[in-house]
């Protein structure tokens, strides 16, 4: 079973419950092992599945945002971004991490497009993204805009939660819901 965890600037691997504080690992999304991985699974999932559609979750960079020291450090990410920038990757930011989600994305939409085709059905290729395309973008790698514009998904579900800073709106709504 391949290990797609990212490796830190030592080399030392995502710990199963994140650098982010969420409670589990995210996959390196340079790695093209990764990308044929993820591919051959909604491929098997569309195919094999009567399912209407495949939704991407966290489909974003969040292993310790920014942090240098937490972006990918394996030799295979630092040989690519040398090969795509002519930079030394443990020395310079990896601006191409978020192109390779995107990239990834692409290829996703390919292959739920590929197994709409073979099985005769319509499938809707969806996707959670940050509620601020901006946010999206500068802060967790995701570049949903252009996603959109390039019809690489069908649907974004923007990840807008209630809070205690919004209680009020919430209860009076439901409050309304249960008078009618």
């Amino acid at each position: 079973n391949p290990c797609f965890r990212s490796e830190d600037i030592n080399r030392v691997l995502e710990p199963q419950d994140g650098w982010s504080g969420l409670p589990y690992s995210s996959a390196n999304p340079i790695l093209p092992e990764f990308h044929t991985h993820l591919n051959n699974v909604i491929n098997d999932v569309a195919t094999n599945y009567d399912v209407d559609g495949i939704h991407l979750d966290y489909i974003r960079y969040i292993p310790g945002g920014f942090d240098f020291d937490r972006f990918p450090h394996d030799p295979q990410s630092h040989q690519m971004f040398n090969a795509a920038t002519g930079l030394d990757g443990s020395k310079q930011e990896h601006s191409d991490i978020g192109e390779r989600i995107t990239d990834l994305v692409a290829s996703i939409k390919q292959t739920v497009d590929a197994a709409e085709v073979s099985e005769g059905r319509t499938m809707e290729f969806s996707a959670s993204v940050w509620r601020d395309p901006d946010v999206g973008l500068n802060s967790y790698m995701q570049d949903y805009r252009t996603w959109m514009e390039n019809d690489l998904l069908d649907v974004v579900m923007p990840m807008i939660y209630l809070s205690a800073s919004n209680d009020e709106t919430f209860f009076n709504a439901n409050l309304l819901n249960t008078m009618q």
